[in-house]
């Protein structure tokens, strides 16, 4: 078995089978709708998801990527955004962001696994 292969297999990928996408963007509690999602591997073989959607309340697109937390448990706002800009999972916002951060957060995945979660506003001028 090759070295990628080998890391790739060290990184659990997100599990987020219990994940229920939420369609009522009208309900008074968390007024969001889930737009889609994607999956893929980062640059260094760590699987990733990405899941968009759209806050009614504040009217703001946005998009959180969840990955391992495995060895990258202590990161900062400025590791994450450079990291998921240089895997192009932010298309063009990384600018937007530069000194004022992301949220972020670690969550246990559906599998116990600590994944992180990264959220960053896409478009704030949309009207669903």
């Amino acid at each position: 078995m090759d070295t990628i292969s080998k890391e790739h297999k060290s990184f659990p990928k997100p599990d987020r089978s219990n994940y229920q996408p939420q369609q009522n963007a009208n309900r008074d509690y968390f007024p969001e709708i889930d737009i889609g999602f994607a999956e893929g591997v980062m640059d260094d073989n760590r699987s990733y998801r990405v899941e968009n959607w759209f806050d009614r309340e504040l009217g703001l697109i946005c998009r959180t990527v969840f990955y391992s937390a495995k060895k990258i448990e202590d990161w900062r706002s400025e590791q994450h955004l450079e990291y998921i800009s240089r895997n192009n999972l932010i298309e063009g916002q990384a600018e937007k962001y530069k000194g004022t951060g992301l949220g972020f957060k670690i969550i246990d995945d559906n599998s116990g696994n600590p994944i992180w979660s990264v959220t960053a506003v896409m478009d704030d001028d949309h009207d669903f």
